[in-house]
């Protein structure tokens, strides 16, 4: 697999599951509130509990990629940036985990419903805006900065077959040449 052979570290593999998870799990959270139904709540928390776990996978993988990176690195500061950002979003969807882990377990059963309701709904909201936040300094480090991709200026070699838009040297074909002889679109 040329991709994974290539990747600088393993981060970029374990940045989508928090985004994904979190989101998800707000959505699920969103529409028990809209529809009262028990099954969008249970989604929800369970999905928070993911969004907990691998949050944390990535906040190791971060670690080892910016020390892969290395202090000199150009826009290290953004780096930093970035780190805090998530660790607060870690932090965050953590405490959601303890807050619904105290309420199963009826540790907190003085806790209103409502106080329960609104208590997760702040740290949800406030975990998805550090999320959304610290999602774009990591984008900006990598599409703008280039950080942790490799850059080449070797051309890829293609081995497609007779029907592909390649010409012997690599440059690509007209869009008026393009064979429809050898596939089906």
């Amino acid at each position: 697999m040329p991709g994974l052979n290539n990747l600088l570290n393993v981060h970029p593999l374990f940045v989508h599951f928090p985004i994904a998870l979190t989101l998800a799990a707000a959505l699920f959270i969103i529409l028990h509130l809209a529809t009262r139904r028990a099954d969008f709540i249970s989604m929800g928390s369970s999905l928070i509990y993911l969004a907990a776990v691998s949050a944390i996978v990535t906040i190791i993988t971060g670690y080892n990629a910016a020390a892969a990176i290395g202090h000199d690195a150009p826009n290290h500061d953004l780096v930093h940036a970035h780190r805090d950002i998530m660790l607060w979003y870690t932090v965050l969807i953590v405490a959601l985990v303890v807050l619904q882990w105290l309420v199963r377990s009826s540790l907190w059963g003085w806790l209103s419903h409502w106080g329960v309701k609104a208590t997760r709904l702040l740290l949800l909201a406030a975990a998805v805006v550090m999320l959304i936040i610290g999602t774009d300094r990591g984008g900006q480090l990598v599409f703008q900065y280039g950080m942790g991709v490799r850059m080449t200026e070797e051309k890829p070699s293609v081995d497609l077959d007779a029907g592909s838009d390649q010409i012997d040297d690599g440059q690509k074909k007209p869009e008026n040449e393009h064979d429809h002889s050898t596939h089906e679109h």
